[in-house]
């Protein structure tokens, strides 16, 4: 089986962390701790799995971290390695175990990839997954498979950057036949963008500044316009060709995130600017909501900043390493939310229904569909990977949102159901 597959080397993720910012070809270059390899099949579990091979699968941000060695290690302590990367995943089922009953071979399907106690089969579950935020699981260490938060972070599933992967039937959600593969292999980060505005609580009629307009930036505004629709989005985009997806996914103002920002974001929220002396200026005013949707200490210092008092930023994108200036924070005495991957949303109108199920509910839409399709034009298939890894990290040059591998090229187990 054909694989990306990350070792854990110290030597080789010093070089790169060294190396990769000046050189970004270094990333993938030969001192790289990911290489493309020949892997052996992986066993099942238990009768409850399945093997899975993916149509496409996408690249996201937290990889471009670990690849480029800018992430936070935090979360390498419950990862396992070598591990095969990939979590944004759409495909097809192969083989299933003796006791799948909700899945069929040949069903087209999107991997939810927690690694919770249900799928880690251990029972009673622990206290965050038996309510619903499976995501949060506390048994990461312990039943079938080895330590991990997700798939595409835990060497006994492998990831969606291979030709095979196993997932759990509890993973596993059957995709709309009206919903095309490079808009199905969205689901995942549309699950998180829907987890962080159900986390965020909105009110009607709240002004939300969205931070980066990247794919979670736009899925986000997506999510905002299905969930609360009535509230006022200002979303803040660094390339031209964010700013215009933005104004199609239902951004109500577009502001630049150059120089010019805090002045463009005093006009629309009537807040007043303070000068400072070597940094942005102080803010007094701003929205109710900041969905910080990029996660850098920039990202970050401006969610602080143009949040009204009393306000609340939603931390969204994977926070990297960083010192920030907590004065903001305490003087307006905002509350922060953390909002990572998906669960159960428990709300009026959709008691009980997970993240992935009122994600594919909106990739459905033909509206949606017709906008969505636009995030993933940049793919690749895997022996591509240095290139496909480059058009992710220069988003402005290869004008891409989301890159993604399409394993349907050059594959003769692919059929088309587009």
């Amino acid at each position: 089986m054909i694989a990306l597959q990350y070792e854990k080397s110290i030597p080789r993720f010093f070089w790169v962390a060294a190396t990769g910012k000046r050189f970004p070809s270094q990333i993938t270059g030969f001192a790289s701790p990911l290489s493309l390899t020949d892997l052996p099949q992986k066993p099942l579990p238990s009768q409850k799995w399945t093997r899975i091979q993916p149509l496409m699968s996408g690249i996201c941000g937290s990889d471009l971290a670990v690849l480029s060695s800018t992430g936070s290690r935090y979360l390498s302590a419950v990862t396992s390695f070598p591990f095969t990367p990939g979590h944004e995943i759409v495909g097809e089922v192969t083989a299933i175990g003796n006791e799948v009953s909700s899945v069929q071979i040949g069903d087209r399907v999107v991997v939810e990839p927690a690694l919770g106690c249900e799928v880690r089969e251990i029972s009673p579950p622990c206290k965050p997954c038996s309510s619903g935020n499976y995501a949060n699981c506390e048994r990461l260490s312990e039943g079938n498979i080895g330590i991990g938060l997700q798939t595409g972070y835990c060497k006994d599933t492998g990831g969606g950057w291979g030709a095979e992967l196993i997932a759990h039937e509890k993973q596993l959600y059957k995709v709309p036949n009206q919903v095309p593969t490079s808009v199905a292999v969205l689901t995942e980060p549309l699950s998180c963008a829907i987890h962080g505005v159900f986390q965020a609580k909105i009110q009607k009629g709240n002004t939300i500044l969205i931070i980066g307009c990247g794919s979670l930036g736009l899925l986000s505004i997506l999510s905002i316009k299905a969930f609360a629709p009535s509230c006022t989005i200002i979303a803040m985009a660094k390339h031209s060709h964010q700013m215009d997806l933005a104004s199609k996914f239902g951004a109500d103002y577009i502001v630049n995130s150059g120089e010019t920002s805090y002045s463009e974001l005093s006009n629309f929220t009537k807040a007043k600017l303070f000068p400072l002396l070597l940094e942005p200026p102080a803010v007094v005013g701003g929205t109710d909501f900041t969905f910080d949707c990029v996660g850098t200490q920039s990202s970050v210092r401006d969610a602080f900043r143009w949040t009204r008092s009393h306000g609340t930023v939603i931390l969204v994108g994977m926070p990297k390493p960083s010192k920030i200036d907590l004065a903001p924070f305490w003087a307006q005495e905002l509350t922060l939310i953390g909002t990572y991957a998906y669960g159960i949303e428990n709300t009026p109108a959709n008691p009980g229904k997970r993240s992935f199920e009122l994600a594919l509910e909106l990739l459905a839409q033909k509206d949606n569909r017709d906008n969505l399709i636009k995030l993933t034009q940049n793919q690749f298939p895997l022996s591509k990977y240095r290139d496909a890894i480059k058009s992710a990290i220069t988003t402005g040059k290869s004008r891409s949102i989301k890159t993604v591998f399409d394993f349907r090229q050059n594959s003769n187990w692919y059929k088309d159901q587009e």
